[in-house]
């Protein structure tokens, strides 16, 4: 039996790591969790500065299973699965991939995510790209 111990406790620990992992991507997951109102985007060669139109809201969601909805005016436009990949910079890397559009011009395969308290922050990821910023409103 002594000879089966130091494989039952490889094997025990690989499970314990293999769980760790899995909750941190769970926790990855739910920091970006929830709707998000988008309330400009400024940047670009020349500082742009847009916001929505009078009467036009812009909503985004995350869920914990990994799936991103675009809204605009509380229909769906976009429907996509999402992953996070941490990066070395304080921003998470998003990668958008099955891809849905309904008649709305979807060109991100991925953005850059800061969240800082209910501030939500996607960035594009070029020298002189577009920060877009949101409000998370539930």
């Amino acid at each position: 039996m002594k000879s089966g111990l130091p494989i039952i406790i490889f094997l025990f620990s690989i499970i314990l790591m293999s769980c760790s992992d899995n909750d941190s991507l769970q926790s990855d997951y739910f920091k970006y969790k929830g709707t998000w109102l988008w309330l400009k985007t400024e940047g670009g060669f020349i500082g742009e500065v847009t916001t929505p139109e009078e009467g036009t809201s812009v909503k985004i969601n995350f869920d914990e299973f990994g799936r991103y909805r675009l809204f605009r005016n509380d229909s769906i436009k976009v429907s996509a699965n999402f992953k996070i990949q941490k990066t070395e910079d304080g921003y998470d890397r998003i990668s958008y991939f099955d891809v849905t559009s309904f008649n709305f011009h979807f060109a991100a395969e991925s953005n850059y995510a800061k969240r800082t308290n209910d501030t939500l922050t996607l960035w594009d990821g070029m020298a002189d790209g577009y920060f877009s910023f949101f409000k998370k409103i539930n």
